[in-house]
């Protein structure tokens, strides 16, 4: 048989939905290619661990995964059929096909073009390649919390390189903004997003595996240290309404006393206080900036502020949503990609897209 072993063939169509003949599939292709399978949680745990670090290096660990999954589809292909006839995979696939589609009339196709490849390889590519070995999860997150482990470091160096006064490095680059060290990536908000993602999965893990309490707490303090520090005012917000979410779920499903939830409660506010104070002028100003931009907006005026601008996008588009054709940009949108093309008046600034998923899906779709 080579490479392979001669197992049972599990039957496979119609594809099962109950959890057993689910599992009996994934078990099959571990029996059958051994070593194949040790390969492919490598190769998916590299990218999970690179997935928060950066473009490059999450686009070649996919390349890489996508690469064996292909290698191995003599064997996997009955392993992933219940993924493609899942209601939310047909629903993933159904949406980017829609989306991919209004390129077709979108002023900017090119970036259309960027936008739908990043939701095909995310959404619709990346189910398959993983479920393989979806059992394996716990060295799946094993992977991903090495990897913003790996993003903390970086950006508690780059934070601290300026106070030595040391030149960056190739280990320590030097960020977009020196005032906003995000690590890796030149996004400040992409980075915190996966540090905030992080931060939640820490603390499950503190509640779940107390043996592994000291390193839970130590991985969650520097994702809320890195998630301060890098000032980005919408992961802030999203990241403190899922935590209250995380934690009346857990309440009340009893895996978390109310007594822990202080205790808990108290530790974050008393280390976001304290992350806060190292760069306390820089989110001063970034605080204050959100009433006086809208204030402006209110009374015609306008301002430079990054506030001021990100308002005006939204607003713009926003109305730009319902423009006539009304029918046409209401039901099918202007197209993917085109969000950059909106222009707003009393700034010349424009991005590739709004910085608001509401609103862009608004308009674009």
């Amino acid at each position: 048989m080579g490479f392979y072993r001669d197992v049972p063939k599990p039957h496979c169509w119609p594809p099962p939905t109950d959890a057993r003949s689910i599992q009996s599939l994934i078990q099959y292709a571990k029996d059958r290619d051994p070593r194949g399978d040790k390969i492919h949680i490598a190769f998916a745990c590299l990218f999970m661990a690179c997935l928060p670090l950066a473009t490059a290096p999450a686009s070649i660990s996919m390349t890489a995964l996508v690469i064996l999954f292909l290698l191995r589809i003599p064997v996997v292909w009955r392993t992933v059929m219940p993924v493609f006839i899942s209601k939310a995979y047909l629903a993933m696939l159904a949406w980017a096909a829609c989306s991919t589609l209004s390129i077709l009339w979108s002023s900017d196709q090119t970036m259309g073009l960027d936008h739908a490849s990043s939701m095909w390889f995310m959404a619709i590519l990346l189910p398959p390649l993983i479920w393989p070995v979806i059992d394996r999860w716990k060295w799946l997150v094993g992977g991903f919390l090495f990897g913003v482990l790996v993003q903390n470091c970086v950006q508690i160096g780059q934070f601290v390189m300026p106070l030595l006064d040391a030149p960056y490095n190739e280990f320590f680059p030097e960020p977009k903004s020196r005032n906003r060290p995000a690590g890796l990536t030149s996004h400040p908000g992409n980075s915190t997003i996966f540090m905030a993602c992080a931060a939640m999965t820490w603390l499950l893990i503190s509640i779940k595996i107390p043996k592994l309490k000291f390193i839970s707490w130590v991985g969650l303090s520097l994702s809320v240290f890195g998630i301060v520090i890098a000032q980005s005012r919408g992961v802030w917000l999203g990241f403190t309404l899922s935590m209250l979410l995380l934690v009346v779920l857990l309440v009340k499903n009893k895996t978390l006393s109310i007594k822990r939830v202080g205790w808990i409660g108290l530790f974050v506010i008393v280390l976001s206080a304290a992350s806060s104070s190292v760069v306390f002028n820089n989110i001063t100003k970034r605080i204050k900036d959100i009433p006086i931009a809208f204030d402006a907006i209110a009374h015609g005026e306008e301002i430079k502020s990054g506030t001021y601008v990100r308002i005006k996008w939204w607003k713009t588009t926003f109305e730009q949503s319902f423009e006539s054709p009304f029918v046409k940009n209401v039901l099918v949108g202007h197209g993917l990609g085109s969000s950059g093309h909106v222009r707003c008046t009393g700034t010349t600034q424009s991005a590739s897209h709004p910085h608001n998923a509401f609103v862009q899906i608004l308009y674009e779709c």
